[in-house]
Protein backbone atom coordinates (compact mmCIF):
# COMPACT_ATOMS: atom_id res chain seq x y z
CA UNK A 1 0.00 0.00 0.00
CA UNK A 2 1.32 3.41 -0.96
CA UNK A 3 0.88 6.35 1.47
CA UNK A 4 -0.71 9.69 0.57
CA UNK A 5 2.56 11.59 0.75
CA UNK A 6 4.24 9.07 -1.52
CA UNK A 7 1.48 9.35 -4.12
CA UNK A 8 1.41 13.10 -4.06
CA UNK A 9 5.19 13.34 -4.34
CA UNK A 10 5.24 10.76 -7.16
CA UNK A 11 2.54 12.67 -9.04
CA UNK A 12 4.28 15.99 -8.71
CA UNK A 13 6.43 16.43 -11.73
CA UNK A 14 8.40 19.56 -12.54
CA UNK A 15 5.74 20.54 -15.09
CA UNK A 16 2.92 20.06 -12.56
CA UNK A 17 4.85 22.01 -9.92
CA UNK A 18 5.47 24.95 -12.26
CA UNK A 19 1.81 24.93 -13.34
CA UNK A 20 0.61 24.91 -9.73
CA UNK A 21 2.98 27.72 -8.77
CA UNK A 22 1.99 29.87 -11.73
CA UNK A 23 -1.72 29.36 -10.98
CA UNK A 24 -1.25 30.17 -7.30
CA UNK A 25 0.88 33.24 -7.93
CA UNK A 26 -0.96 34.58 -10.97
CA UNK A 27 -3.14 37.67 -10.86
CA UNK A 28 -6.64 37.30 -12.32
CA UNK A 29 -7.25 39.06 -15.63
CA UNK A 30 -8.23 42.70 -15.11
CA UNK A 31 -6.44 42.97 -11.76
CA UNK A 32 -2.94 43.59 -13.00
CA UNK A 33 -0.79 45.71 -10.74
CA UNK A 34 -0.80 49.29 -12.00
CA UNK A 35 1.92 50.83 -9.84
CA UNK A 36 4.55 52.94 -11.55
CA UNK A 37 2.77 52.64 -14.91
CA UNK A 38 1.95 56.31 -15.02
CA UNK A 39 2.53 59.55 -13.23
CA UNK A 40 0.15 60.84 -10.62
CA UNK A 41 -0.88 64.36 -11.47
CA UNK A 42 -1.48 67.16 -9.03
CA UNK A 43 0.77 65.85 -6.32
CA UNK A 44 1.67 68.05 -3.41
CA UNK A 45 3.48 67.37 -0.17
CA UNK A 46 1.40 66.12 2.72
CA UNK A 47 1.18 68.92 5.31
CA UNK A 48 2.53 67.99 8.72
CA UNK A 49 2.82 70.06 11.88
CA UNK A 50 6.23 71.47 12.75
CA UNK A 51 7.85 70.84 16.14
CA UNK A 52 6.29 73.88 17.81
CA UNK A 53 2.84 72.94 16.53
CA UNK A 54 3.29 69.35 17.66
CA UNK A 55 4.27 70.61 21.10
CA UNK A 56 1.14 72.78 21.24
CA UNK A 57 -1.04 69.86 20.14
CA UNK A 58 0.56 67.69 22.81
CA UNK A 59 -0.12 70.35 25.46
CA UNK A 60 -3.74 70.58 24.31
CA UNK A 61 -4.10 66.80 24.60
CA UNK A 62 -2.58 66.85 28.10
CA UNK A 63 -4.93 69.66 29.14
CA UNK A 64 -7.91 67.71 27.80
CA UNK A 65 -6.88 64.66 29.83
CA UNK A 66 -6.41 66.77 32.97
CA UNK A 67 -9.74 68.48 32.34
CA UNK A 68 -11.46 65.09 32.14
CA UNK A 69 -9.86 64.10 35.45
CA UNK A 70 -10.97 67.36 37.09
CA UNK A 71 -14.47 66.82 35.75
CA UNK A 72 -14.56 63.33 37.27
CA UNK A 73 -13.37 64.72 40.61
CA UNK A 74 -15.96 67.52 40.55
CA UNK A 75 -18.77 65.08 39.75
CA UNK A 76 -17.70 62.59 42.43
CA UNK A 77 -17.27 65.29 45.09
CA UNK A 78 -20.59 66.89 44.19
CA UNK A 79 -22.40 63.54 44.41
CA UNK A 80 -20.73 62.73 47.74
CA UNK A 81 -21.61 66.06 49.36
CA UNK A 82 -25.15 66.12 47.96
CA UNK A 83 -25.73 62.61 49.28
CA UNK A 84 -24.62 63.63 52.76
CA UNK A 85 -26.75 66.79 52.68
CA UNK A 86 -29.76 64.71 51.60
CA UNK A 87 -29.12 62.28 54.48
CA UNK A 88 -28.91 65.17 56.96
CA UNK A 89 -32.13 66.69 55.61
CA UNK A 90 -33.91 63.32 55.76
CA UNK A 91 -32.96 62.81 59.42
CA UNK A 92 -35.01 65.87 60.31
CA UNK A 93 -32.23 67.88 61.88
CA UNK A 94 -33.03 71.42 63.01
CA UNK A 95 -30.72 72.86 60.38
CA UNK A 96 -33.04 72.18 57.43
CA UNK A 97 -32.86 75.75 56.07
CA UNK A 98 -29.07 75.88 56.40
CA UNK A 99 -28.72 72.57 54.60
CA UNK A 100 -31.06 73.64 51.81
CA UNK A 101 -29.02 76.84 51.41
CA UNK A 102 -25.82 74.81 51.36
CA UNK A 103 -27.30 72.49 48.76
CA UNK A 104 -28.23 75.43 46.53
CA UNK A 105 -24.78 77.00 46.88
CA UNK A 106 -23.20 73.65 46.06
CA UNK A 107 -25.32 73.36 42.91
CA UNK A 108 -24.17 76.84 41.85
CA UNK A 109 -20.49 76.04 42.46
CA UNK A 110 -20.92 72.75 40.62
CA UNK A 111 -22.47 74.48 37.62
CA UNK A 112 -19.79 77.22 37.60
CA UNK A 113 -16.96 74.66 37.70
CA UNK A 114 -18.50 72.66 34.86
CA UNK A 115 -19.01 75.86 32.85
CA UNK A 116 -15.35 76.78 33.35
CA UNK A 117 -14.28 73.34 32.16
CA UNK A 118 -16.53 73.64 29.12
CA UNK A 119 -15.17 77.10 28.32
CA UNK A 120 -11.59 75.83 28.62
CA UNK A 121 -12.43 72.88 26.37
CA UNK A 122 -13.97 75.23 23.78
CA UNK A 123 -10.92 77.50 23.90
CA UNK A 124 -8.58 74.54 23.43
CA UNK A 125 -10.65 73.22 20.52
CA UNK A 126 -10.39 76.63 18.83
CA UNK A 127 -6.62 76.65 19.36
CA UNK A 128 -6.36 73.18 17.87
CA UNK A 129 -8.43 74.21 14.83
CA UNK A 130 -6.19 77.25 14.31
CA UNK A 131 -3.10 75.04 14.52
CA UNK A 132 -4.43 72.63 11.92
CA UNK A 133 -5.40 75.54 9.65
CA UNK A 134 -1.78 76.73 9.83
CA UNK A 135 -0.56 73.23 8.94
CA UNK A 136 -2.93 72.70 6.03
Amino acid sequence: MVGHKQVSSKLRTPILNSTLNSEINSVPRGFEYQANKGKVTGTRPIPVPNDAQLEQLTQLRIRATERAQRNEWIQATFAYVMNHVDIAIATGDNCYQALMGLKERLRNVHRRLLDELALEAYHDEQLELELWEQVC
